[in-house]
């Protein structure tokens, strides 16, 4: 065996290792202690919220089972609704539908769906780094990278969209880059119906999709433009089309990824200077949606209190994103010996991005990833933000200090080279 597939071997071994070690033990307060969740909920649901993990994980399956059950789609509802985007409970209901025909359990078989899905994404990690950078090293940093990152071993045992979307994410982007390398239509096609497939598990990721645009005007003529822009519709017509129509159809609105209001009025809160019951209890007393209080509040916020306002969308939002390792709080009590060193890969990895996107800013591969990051940040931050949106974007993060390290590793490596030589060179003269 090569020394490289030894090694390839070496990170998905460790990465099957470490799920089954979470898998079997199944530590994490959301999943053994009930006084982390709101008393009047677990009254309702019971076991099922430590089972699951969290209550949109509880909401996720019931829509799940409700979809195979009674064939329509209702997040929280006995109706139909689109809540919340088709993508998780579609995939919940395949793996539960699976389960049922094979007797199995539905959890088991979901986090086993998960774990895959989460070793994968090393794997594509990966291939991701090595295609970007042209080194295969900068590629097992990467795969390694990601594979010691501590929030998918909480994420793959809770049904939420962390790791299905997270994978999506990095095969989308995996297919884009062979797209621009091979040119090739098929990696275009697949392309779109990934990164599709994508938006309908989390949509904060659709504005991305203008610099792959950007890149492809950049390096191709307006006519190969436009006929990878229709390889690409493809994917949205297949996958994105069939959900608008069913909207228009069955809730007689046009609805593109999903009608929750929430997030854009719970962003609302500066610091979380206010109480969150209060901020809704004002909002039904004036009779508006949460749509039009938050548009509201934010005219009032920034016309009143700019510097709070400013300061709150483009820095404290961020810091709630990526100021510790997401889920690593529900483990501070019986795993703390292994918190502070989750807590320091999380900020080294953090740190060695920016400085490649500060160094290596001209380098049109690091640019974007760079501007990937950045736009990602500033669609997030319209709406709530919490450590579970910074997980999504981690990977870019990974690659970014993966190139960063190898870099630094490799001129180290060659100072120490050139230092011997000249060290021989005098002795020899001597």
């Amino acid at each position: 065996m090569s020394k490289v597939k030894y090694v390839f071997v070496i990170m998905i071994f460790l990465s099957c290792y470490l799920h089954m070690y979470f898998l079997y033990h199944n530590p994490g307060q959301s999943f053994n202690n009930p006084e982390v969740y709101d008393a009047s909920l677990t009254e309702v649901y019971g076991d099922k919220v430590l089972k699951y993990g969290s209550f949109d994980a509880v909401y996720y399956s019931i829509t799940a089972e409700q979809l195979l059950s009674k064939g329509f789609l209702g997040f929280a509802s006995t109706a139909p609704n689109a809540y919340v985007t088709p993508g998780q409970p579609v995939y919940l209901a395949i793996i539960f539908g699976i389960a049922d025909l094979t007797g199995g359990d539905h959890l088991l078989f979901a986090k086993i769906a998960n774990m895959l899905l989460s070793i994968a994404t090393s794997v594509l990690m990966f291939y991701i780094g090595f295609n970007i950078f042209g080194k295969i090293w900068v590629g097992f940093l990467s795969g390694f990278g990601y594979m010691l990152y501590f929030p998918q071993y909480h994420y793959f045992r809770a049904l939420l969209t962390e790791i299905p979307a997270i994978f999506l994410f990095c095969l989308s982007l995996l297919l884009f880059v062979l797209a621009i390398k091979k040119n090739n239509a098929k990696y275009h096609i697949l392309f779109g119906i990934i990164f599709s497939i994508l938006l309908m598990f989390r949509p904060s990721p659709a504005p991305l999709v203008l610099i792959g645009i950007g890149i492809i005007v950049y390096n191709n003529s307006v006519k190969n433009s436009l006929r990878i822009a229709i390889l690409w519709l493809i994917g949205p017509i297949l996958i994105i089309a069939p959900w608008v129509v069913r909207n228009l159809i069955v809730l007689n609105e046009f609805i593109l990824f999903s009608s929750q209001e929430n997030p854009l009025f719970a962003g609302t809160n500066p610091f979380e200077l206010e109480d969150y019951g209060e901020m809704m209890n004002k909002a039904n007393e004036m009779g508006i949606s949460q749509k039009e209080a938050a548009h509201l509040r934010i005219e009032e916020g920034f016309r009143s209190h700019p510097a709070l306002w400013i300061s709150w969308y483009v820095f404290g939002k961020t810091i709630y994103l990526f100021q510790r390792p997401s889920a690593i709080s529900l483990y501070m009590n019986n795993n703390s010996f292994f918190v502070k060193p989750i807590y320091l890969y999380h900020y080294m990895t953090i740190i060695s991005a920016i400085f490649a996107t500060v160094i290596f800013r001209k380098r049109g591969s690091v640019f974007c990833l760079s501007l990937m990051i950045i736009m990602y940040i500033a669609v997030s931050n319209v709406f709530i933000v919490n450590d579970r949106y910074g997980f999504f974007i981690m990977p870019i993060f990974i690659l970014l200090g993966s190139y960063m390290i190898y870099i630094s590793v490799k001129h180290y490596k060659d100072f120490i080279s050139s230092l011997s030589k000249h060290f021989k060179a005098r002795l020899k003269w001597d």
